[in-house]
């Protein structure tokens, strides 16, 4: 459930304690609650407030003010924003760091002696020498048997030489490299786990090259040639400057298993301003092990809500088979209680048209119909005799509790035993 609070509440909150306590209390991370007090409007301490704080000084707050917009006031946060990973995941994760450090020096001590001599380095080396720049100034391999790859040129020597290290500390752990479909993956516990290194991008407003130019230019001067000869004119073959370009700034990043993923693991390990990608390559290798405990956590999980959904529909298939058995036990038995009544109403009608009437008085016609009532009578008494009825039963299996339903039909007079008096004989 979520938690809704009102900006007042949150911003006594986020000034009384450090606002990783308070995300953590709330179950989001620390950015999603600074990007909450940025929509919201509601001011945050600063960087280094809470050092002050404990350093004795009492820095400045700034003013809390109020707002007349409603739907700022109300704040709901989703403790869900957040994930978790599974026990299993995080199990997985710990016995994964644990053989990283056990292997930690003889690893360091492979890659250094060897670094770049290992095969598949030697592959993505002759590769990068062959590969050619797209529009956007990247190299992007996509080989089933090379790693997959998005940097630009001047990149590409330190990409390789971050590949060399990622593929020997993976090897020495025990990790196998199998080809996929749009790169190198690596085995972990049966589970195939995609790696791409690339290369981030800044965004940066476009100039325009002479070529550009010139094509607009060109377009213009056509556009006016068809106007002035009364021709119908359009912008849809029109030549478009960007006004934005991506332009690579040398920041690389190792994404693992990268997607759309609700299960809380960190896929994505990139330079920051404190560190450089060749030092998360443990935790890269981290997460690795935790996608595929991730996956077989999810199967499983996934298998069990199939089995559970099985067993209630197999609950639901019983329960309406159980209340159709009832159904047609109930409309048999209200057709034998008719047939029973039809006969006893018959056999009092004609004894009492007999006690009001000499039979020897009455009509010929009389007497042929009261004879004909009387047989009529013993024909739905003999349709309600207990041979008919067993055969019924024996036919519908009614009194089988495991009968099955499905291909029975609408009970009808040839059901019940009636006799036919339609002309058209039984149905089937």
């Amino acid at each position: 459930m979520p938690t809704e609070l009102t900006r007042r509440e949150l911003h006594d909150m986020i000034w009384r304690r450090p606002m990783t306590q308070v995300a953590a209390d709330l179950g989001i991370s620390d950015v999603a609650l600074h990007r909450i007090c940025r929509r919201h409007r509601i001011p945050a301490p600063g960087r280094g407030y809470w050092a002050k704080v404990a350093a004795g000084k009492a820095p400045r707050q700034p003013l809390f003010r109020e707002v007349t917009d409603p739907r700022l006031d109300r704040i709901l946060i989703r403790k869900d924003a957040v994930r978790q990973p599974p026990a299993a995941v995080r199990e997985a994760c710990t016995k994964a760091r644990t053989a990283l450090r056990t292997q930690e020096a003889d690893c360091r001590a492979l890659v250094h002696s060897v670094e770049g001599s290992h095969p598949l380095a030697l592959r993505l080396r002759e590769a990068l020498k062959r590969a050619k720049p797209d529009s956007d100034s990247l190299i992007r391999l996509t080989d089933p048997k090379l790693p997959s790859l998005t940097v630009s040129l001047a990149a590409a020597d330190r990409a390789m030489a971050v590949f060399s290290r990622l593929i020997l500390r993976a090897e020495a752990l025990g990790f196998a490299p199998a080809p996929g479909d749009n790169g190198l993956m690596l085995m972990c516990d049966g589970e195939a786990v995609t790696l791409h290194i690339l290369e981030r991008t800044d965004r940066v407003r476009h100039e325009a090259t002479e070529k550009e130019v010139s094509a607009l230019q060109k377009w213009d001067a056509g556009q006016e040639r068809r106007r002035r000869r009364g021709e119908w004119t359009g912008t849809w073959d029109r030549p478009e400057i960007p006004e934005w370009e991506r332009v690579p700034n040398g920041r690389l990043a190792i994404e693992v298993d990268c997607g759309n993923h609700w299960d809380g693991l960190r896929r994505t390990f990139a330079d920051g301003s404190r560190q450089r990608v060749e030092g998360v390559i443990d935790q890269a290798l981290d997460t690795v092990v935790a996608v595929a405990a991730a996956r077989k956590v999810r199967r499983a999980d996934e298998e069990r809500r199939r089995r559970e959904q099985e067993e209630m529909e197999r609950r639901r298939r019983e329960t309406e088979r159980r209340r159709v058995l009832e159904e047609k036990r109930t409309e048999l038995l209200a057709l034998q209680m008719r047939l029973f009544t039809d006969a006893r109403r018959v056999e009092e009608f004609v004894d009492d048209y007999l006690a009001r009437h000499c039979r020897s008085s009455l009509p010929e016609s009389c007497r042929r119909f009261l004879d004909w009532a009387q047989e009529h009578a013993r024909t739905l008494r003999n349709a309600g005799s207990p041979e008919r009825l067993a055969a019924v039963l024996d036919r519908y299996r009614l009194m089988d509790d495991g009968t099955e339903i499905g291909s029975w039909t609408k009970f009808d007079r040839h059901f019940a035993g009636l006799p036919d008096t339609s002309g058209n004989g039984p149905a089937g």
